[in-house]
């Protein structure tokens, strides 16, 4: 799910391709409305910071390998 929303947020996924993707998620559900709730859901996911906070200045990679360098034990 992180992953989801981390992709509904990131500013280089281009918007017509977030759509489609929560599209395909929300169809698990049902097809009525699925324009709107596509765009409700977008909306709604991309006011909050998830995995990654893509408005800051970070290296995606300097992140990624501090998490793959903690242990979870």
């Amino acid at each position: 799910m992180f992953l989801f929303f981390d992709v509904m947020t990131c500013p280089y996924v281009e918007p017509h391709e977030k759509t489609e993707l929560a599209k395909i998620v929300l169809r698990h559900i049902t097809d009525k409305n699925i324009n709107a709730r596509a765009e409700a859901l977008i909306t709604g996911v991309g006011t909050k910071p998830w995995f990654f906070g893509w408005d800051k200045q970070a290296d995606l990679a300097l992140v990624l390998k501090k998490k793959e360098l903690r242990t979870p034990y």
